[in-house]
Formats: structure tokens, sequence, C-alpha cells
């Protein structure tokens, strides 16, 4: 299911450089464009605070990640979908994003 609302939280797990985002994608095209990135998303509308954080790192536990609302990320062409897992429901997919402008977005948010 597509997500269009852009106060939907996204959260990238681990150390996000420009090689992570290009060697965690499903494929990336001639124009650097990702397909299918796995990402944390929350469910509906969320705030990025501690609480937030520590729901969507209960899947993929890890000191580092990078935030971001999904209005970075469709303002800039991408796409997201969720694509839940089992025993993950905030499983969500970032495509149709060069990496450039996806690291451009992370890179504000890290930690």
């Amino acid at each position: 299911m597509p997500i269009t609302n852009k106060k939907v939280v996204i959260l990238r797990a681990g150390i996000v450089t420009k090689d992570s985002i290009k060697n965690g994608a499903e494929s990336v095209d001639t124009r650097d464009k990702v397909y299918n990135l796995s990402v944390q998303a929350t469910l509906g509308t969320g705030r990025q605070d501690n609480a937030t954080i520590t729901m969507l790192l209960a899947a993929v536990p890890n000191p580092h990640y990078a935030l971001t609302f999904a209005g970075s990320i469709i303002d800039k062409g991408g796409t997201i979908e969720y694509a839940k897992l089992d025993n993950n429901n905030n499983h969500a997919l970032v495509s149709n994003i060069s990496i450039d402008d996806l690291y451009d977005i992370f890179k504000i948010n890290k930690h």
C-alpha cells in the first residue's frame, strides 16, 4: 500500500551512507535511482520522538539510524510503500529516488 501521508515518520536503520543506500537497495538503475530500499515507517502520522524511534527500531535494533518524514522523499519524486513482514508491520520500501537525494534527506537527522 503506497504511503501518501507526508507526516509518516521514516527510519533507516544502520549507518546511512551513499554506499549503504546503494548496497541496501534491491536494485539501482542507470540514473542512480534506488528501488526497494528497506525502511521502517509509522502506520500513520507520527512524531520524531523517542517513543516513535524506539517503536520503529524494535524490529531492526541498531544504535545508528536516520529519520525523515515521508514528505521529504515524496517531494523528491520518491515512492514509499508498506511491505509488512512477519513480526514487522512497520516495514516499508523506498523506490524511485536517487542515492544522492536520499542521502541528503537522511544526513540531516542521522544518529
